[in-house]
């Protein structure tokens, strides 16, 4: 049939009209609850993983969802005598055994261990859900070892509305992301992000052009940036003459009437340090996409 239209009285199904509708999803965990899939240690070499549920699209006009209804036990391969490894926890599904599971992809010990890339393919979908890393040596792991990755779309990523979810609509590359959470939206959304790091936003316009950078976190006060002022000073002098160097109409009769007289500085105070140059501020996590 070419067209097919969902649901319909009195129509039979297959599971392959059925997936059209599913679709509609991009991959990745459904993360209403954040205890879907939570992984704790249980046992020396051992990890649970909580039920949880996720969708997967593995090519056009196929989606699935994939529900886990129970907390299942995953065994971790001994590690390795004299070099560290990540393995990879992985939801996966195979469409040849027509049916999904979770594994473990054993990683290659290293110096630099790397974990192993999920299987994208529509004969074969993974989600990536955790990185364990695994000691050289090491004969028991902990929570510590276990690292969250389900955020991470080129592990997994969030299970979203595939028509109304578009990156280049909601970040175009230029634009700015703000998070109080230290999480690149890359992991988010998708896309090639740059941090932006210690310094202020500032709006364009007459004055400054886009993308031009300046300013300091403090500064150092040269003397025409120092305001108007006078300093006091106090003369000891002789009953009569007059006195040169002085503004004479800014001076009483004393000083104008001095015999002798000394051009000396005041006293030195202050230090030169830089002050701080920062209004009150609160401290946010920035992105830029570059592409």
């Amino acid at each position: 049939m070419s067209i097919i239209t969902y649901p319909l009285n009195a129509v039979t199904y297959d599971a392959s009209e059925v997936e059209m509708y599913l679709s509609t999803r991009t991959s990745g965990v459904y993360y209403n609850d954040p205890s879907f899939f939570k992984a704790t240690v249980v046992g020396t070499r051992q990890i649970s993983v909580a039920p949880g549920l996720a969708w997967i699209n593995n090519g056009m006009f196929k989606g699935k969802m994939i529900a886990s209804t129970e907390t299942v036990i995953i065994d971790i391969p001994i590690a390795n005598s004299s070099r560290a490894r990540k393995d990879l926890i992985v939801l996966r599904f195979d469409a040849t055994l027509n049916k999904s599971y979770f594994d473990v992809k054993q990683g290659t010990a290293s110096t630099s261990p790397v974990a192993p890339t999920p299987t994208k393919t529509g004969t074969v979908y993974e989600l990536g859900l955790y990185v364990v890393n695994v000691p050289a040596a090491s004969s028991a792991l902990s929570d510590a070892n276990i690292e969250n990755v389900i955020p991470d779309s080129t592990y997994c990523g969030i299970m979203r509305d595939n028509v109304a979810y578009n990156l280049d609509l909601q970040y175009p590359v230029g634009a700015v992301y703000i998070s109080n959470k230290n999480v690149s939206p890359a992991s988010l959304f998708g896309g090639t992000w740059n941090p932006i790091r210690d310094v202020f936003l500032l709006g364009a316009g007459n004055l400054y052009s886009g993308g031009v950078t300046g300013g300091s976190t403090t500064v150092v006060l040269n003397a025409s940036q120092i305001p108007p002022h006078q300093h006091s000073i106090s003369i000891v002098g002789g009953s009569s003459g007059s006195l040169t160097g002085l503004d004479q109409s800014k001076v009483g009769a004393p000083l104008k009437n001095a015999v002798s007289y000394y051009t000396t500085p005041t006293a030195s105070t202050g230090s030169g340090e830089a002050h701080p140059n920062m209004p009150p501020y609160k401290a946010y996590y920035m992105w830029e996409r570059i592409e």
